[in-house]
């Protein structure tokens, strides 16, 4: 990917309004992150993050494009992976949130 290229995802309309859900210092569970787009902004955000997905080759991706981020990147699907004790307090899964958008008049373009 060229440096010139801009990041963009489907995703990225609703990573804000996600991330506005969550104070710093909250354990947020990001299941299927993808790239890890709202990963990285919960992590600057200053919450402590555990980025799940069970697609190996994008998990690489994202742990590699977010190397700089405080985030613990899980290769696992939730279905089959135990949450251990400080199970987190919030949880982000855009595709939920794109289905409650496009039911709103006022949702973001996308």
């Amino acid at each position: 990917m060229s440096d010139e290229t801009p990041l963009w995802n489907i995703n990225i309309h609703y990573d804000r309004l996600l991330a506005d859900l969550a104070a710093p210092g909250d354990l947020v569970l990001h299941v299927g992150c993808g790239d890890g787009f709202l990963a990285a902004r919960l992590a600057d955000k200053g919450c402590r993050v555990v980025a799940l997905d069970a697609d190996k080759g994008v998990l690489g991706r994202a742990r590699e494009r977010w190397a700089d981020r405080p985030i613990d990147w899980v290769h696992a699907d939730l279905l089959t992976h135990g949450l251990e004790p400080g199970t987190p307090r919030r949880a982000a899964a855009q595709p939920r949130l794109r289905a409650k958008a496009r039911k709103s008049p006022d949702r973001p373009p996308g």
